[in-house]
């Protein structure tokens, strides 16, 4: 093609030349750069300057292929190695379309074509890439690495402070708590393939079944198949502290220190038939208080003054030492007899 235009453009300036009446005034023959100030220089080849594939890349098993030239093609051909395609060339830009989808594996992927001058694609280095068939498969909660075990029972409060650990099948896009059983206030954390449950300020109880209702999705948008994960914490044991009778001396007290966990809880029965006596349950500071003679202020939820019978639930807001107080100092000249039951349950 373009020696074709060179010998165009060479006749023209012949018939130029006759026609001024100058045949016989005819140069030498012109030499290659007299030739090259006629009819310019050689156009340059075309080149591949973009794709929106590369060697070792991962695509879809639809992907369309779109290749960028430097210049205006005359015709372009792109193949896929394995795969059929329509091709489409408009301009600079030719693209491939898979007829369906394209197998998995690797593929070969190769480019040639020709301006509009006529002039040969620079060479192009055929390269593999691979196709991966799409992701349809659901993620799923993967219930032994749950930390508790999905669907577990017997699990003790005590081993989980307020965090729970739910690992799926796979990396989530995103994962979101829509309800939790019994109600409680929380923070939720995902990370990769595991969601994390941190509850505010609060031990798991004893003796309840926990579930967690779920709602999430993958990077390729497969919504979670298995939304529901629970489980049941052991139920609570009882344990005897005490249960006797105990003579208080007139103007005298008598006490008793617990350690107790977080949430457990103590349960009380005391009487002082005929008689009565004040019950304090105490922390350290308020025991040292009421040793000293001071104000102090009891949990009055296991406390009560001048009783004969006195029943009481207390749980235990944080861990610690905690001190039952039979105190009979208001009274100068009886003492008393008291019964005492108590027992924890942890």
């Amino acid at each position: 093609m373009y020696k074709s235009i060179g010998a165009t453009k060479l006749i023209l300036v012949f018939m130029i030349l006759l026609s001024m009446g100058c045949t016989e005034d005819i140069p030498d023959p012109l030499t290659e750069e007299d030739l090259l100030d006629i009819i310019g220089p050689k156009p340059a080849n075309p080149k591949v300057i973009s794709l929106n594939v590369a060697a070792g890349q991962e695509v879809a098993d639809n992907t369309v292929i779109t290749v960028t030239f430097s210049k205006k093609m005359g015709s372009a051909e792109v193949s896929v190695s394995g795969a059929a395609g329509t091709m489409s060339l408009d301009g600079e830009t030719a693209t491939w379309t898979p007829t369906g989808v394209m197998p998995p594996g690797s593929h070969t992927l190769n480019v040639t074509g020709t301006d509009t001058y006529g002039q040969v694609l620079e060479e192009f280095t055929p390269f593999n890439f691979m196709v991966v068939a799409p992701d349809k498969a659901p993620p799923m909660i993967v219930d032994h690495k749950c930390d508790p075990k999905n669907g577990a029972t017997g699990v003790d409060p005590g081993d989980y402070p307020g965090k729970l650990t739910i690992v799926f099948s796979e990396r989530m896009a995103e994962v979101t708590v829509v309800a939790i059983q019994p109600n409680l206030d929380f923070i939720e954390e995902l990370s990769g393939d595991t969601l994390s449950v941190n509850l505010l300020a609060v031990s798991i109880p004893f003796g309840t079944k926990f579930k967690l209702t779920l709602a999430g999705k993958d990077p390729a948008g497969n919504k979670l198949a298995t939304p529901e994960y629970s489980f049941e914490t052991m139920k609570p044991v009882e344990r005897e502290f005490m249960n006797e009778t105990k003579k208080i001396d007139a103007g005298t007290y008598a006490a008793w220190s617990l350690f107790l966990l977080k949430g457990n809880e103590l349960r009380g029965e005391i009487s002082c038939l005929n008689q009565d006596i004040n019950v304090w349950l105490l922390s350290p500071p308020a025991y040292e208080a009421f040793v000293a003679g001071k104000e102090f202020v009891p949990y009055w939820q296991a406390s009560r003054e001048r009783i004969v019978q006195f029943a009481f639930d207390f749980t235990a807001p944080e861990l610690g030492w905690y001190y039952l107080v039979l105190d009979n100092k208001f009274s100068w000249f009886t003492s008393k007899t008291v019964t005492v039951d108590l027992k924890i349950i942890e």
